[in-house]
């Protein structure tokens, strides 16, 4: 996932149903934080498949 101006976290997508209707995809906590969206809850970002090996 990319935050334009935070940068860049490489994350497994296990589940991609969110729990809220409103966003596309649920992060973990650690990725979360990365992004610095903790405080929020919510950012936009950019979901980018780097791999699609299993």
């Amino acid at each position: 996932m990319r935050n334009k101006i935070i940068g860049i976290v490489n994350a497994k997508l296990h589940d991609p149903e969110p729990f809220a209707e409103d966003c596309g995809i649920d992060l973990s906590g650690a990725a979360a934080k990365k992004l610095d969206m903790k405080k929020d809850g919510s950012t936009q970002v950019k979901i980018e498949a780097i791999s699609t090996k299993k």
